[in-house]
């Protein structure tokens, strides 16, 4: 039989894909033998033997298929719990991309709104016309006004760049983690229909075992009762 390799010790994806590597050779080459050994059984008269050999095979089969199981078990387990962590992630950008809207909705409501007053104080300061007093009084209140409006104005302006540029940067977030969340969750259908596949495949394997224990009792018992036939037999003869 082919060399049965060692279940390594798991620790992150890499040693994951190794041993599931390690184990599908194995049972690749359990299977190779099986196949001979099926084949041997039906021509030979030592049936005993082979027998024997194919109920280790199997069982050596189900050792590994049961560690597969457990293997897939655990990556389907990890990767339900990246999924929920992605999710998880996914919904506090989304809050986040929210509370930045509003936030760039007030910046912009603002902006408006300075631009808004000054319009009107520059409309205010024309409309002085060549009055010196209207100029001295009232207009310099509506230029000190008109000052702090351009003032308020700048700082909306660029409160609303920055807030856009988060805009961008948490939409640009959203996406990479809608991606990820997509991967975890192909990646949890794919370990759980690999899953799926191995079971039935223990449920086969399970099902020849107590198939060929049942022929190799009923081949033993034959056996034993030729072997008591033929020493009668011999008795009588010499008799």
């Amino acid at each position: 039989m082919g060399r049965i390799n060692t279940l390594l010790s798991l620790d992150g994806e890499a040693q994951f894909k190794r041993a599931l590597h390690d184990i599908n050779n194995n049972l690749k080459t359990l299977g190779k033998e099986f196949t001979s050994l099926q084949s041997d059984l039906s021509g030979t008269t030592n049936k005993m033997d082979l027998a024997t050999r194919t109920s280790e095979n199997l069982k050596n089969q189900l050792d590994f298929l049961a560690r597969k199981h457990d293997l897939l078990t655990a990556a389907v387990q990890r990767a339900e719990a990246e999924v929920l962590k992605s999710k998880d992630v996914l919904n506090q950008q989304r809050v986040a991309y929210g509370a930045n809207a509003e936030k760039l909705k007030e910046a912009q409501n603002a902006y408006d709104q300075s631009t808004q007053k000054i319009r009107e104080y520059e409309s205010k300061i024309k409309s002085l016309g060549g009055d010196l007093s209207k100029i001295t009084l009232q207009g310099q209140q509506w230029r000190r006004e008109l000052e702090r409006e351009k003032a308020e104005q700048q700082r909306s302006a660029e409160e609303v760049a920055r807030l856009k540029e988060a805009q961008t940067q948490l939409a640009r977030e959203i996406g990479k983690t809608e991606k990820t969340v997509e991967k975890n969750v192909d990646t949890v259908h794919r370990y759980s229909q690999m899953l799926a596949e191995n079971d039935t495949q223990l449920h086969k394997t399970e099902t020849e075992q107590r198939r060929l224990n049942e022929t190799s009792a009923e081949t033993s018992k034959r056996f034993n009762q030729e072997s008591i036939d033929a020493g009668k037999l011999a008795n009588n003869v010499k008799m």
